[in-house]
């Protein structure tokens, strides 16, 4: 913004720009150095430090797949982040899923799922182990249960 301000000021000294639409160099913090032409910064000597823009955080993905009784994971181990998960039902009865980190209370869930069908979600996960389940009738006492561990993300 600074060097945008001291251009329009230099083009306005040249005459280029109008004067009224110029900002003037002493006004955004330099000064003028003898006759030499040169500018220095009144304030604020070292120059800025700019931050690096943040990267966008990849979206991890998982297929969890059901079939009767069990379900497969596409991936066991995730990074902590932007996670879809999706659900796809291969098995004859309908099926949902329940996700929750082990130690914490809330419960993430895709609704049920009839044969064929897929559904996905789109959350943010902390590191840690998360189980799932089946919550319909007495799938997870019959084996529709699965766990995904999500590690910290490297730098």
């Amino acid at each position: 913004m600074r060097r945008l301000a001291l251009v329009l000021a230099t083009c306005a000294f040249a005459g280029v720009v109008p004067a009224q639409a110029a900002v003037h160099w002493s006004d955004i913090g330099w000064t003028s150095v003898g006759s030499t032409g040169q500018f220095r910064r009144t304030h604020g000597q070292s120059p800025r430090v700019l931050r690096k823009a943040p990267q966008a955080v990849p979206l991890a993905r998982v297929q969890v797949v059901a079939v009767d009784f069990q379900y497969r994971l596409s991936r066991a181990r995730i990074a902590a982040g932007p996670v879809r998960i999706e659900l796809v039902n291969f098995g004859e009865d309908e099926h949902d899923l329940k996700l929750q980190r082990v130690g914490g209370s809330k419960i993430y869930q895709l609704p049920g799922t009839l044969p064929g069908q897929r559904r996905a979600l789109t959350l943010w996960l902390k590191p840690g182990i998360y189980r799932l389940w089946c919550a319909m009738a007495d799938h997870a006492m019959r084996g529709m249960r699965a766990t995904l561990r999500v590690v910290p993300r490297r730098r």
